[in-house]
């Protein structure tokens, strides 16, 4: 799953929602921003294993969970 498919998935088209999510992204990554906004062309590919780990128990809990952040 690459960044692009994950956010437009989990944000639902919510600007805030996007904001929030790539602000999560940043941090967990411990990237600048920009790099964030590169991603969502060509995603790493180790990037697109966490990203699906992340999709998949999000998908079992039914909502966004941040917690996993953490």
């Amino acid at each position: 799953m690459t960044l692009l498919e994950f956010v437009c998935k989990w944000a639902k088209g919510d600007r805030t929602e996007e904001s929030r999510l790539k602000g999560m992204l940043s941090g967990f990554f411990d990237r600048d921003p920009r790099t964030i906004r590169n991603w969502m062309c060509k995603t790493p590919n180790y990037v697109k294993w966490i990203l699906e780990r992340i999709d998949k128990e999000w998908e079992e809990l039914g909502s966004i969970n941040y917690a996993i952040f953490f």
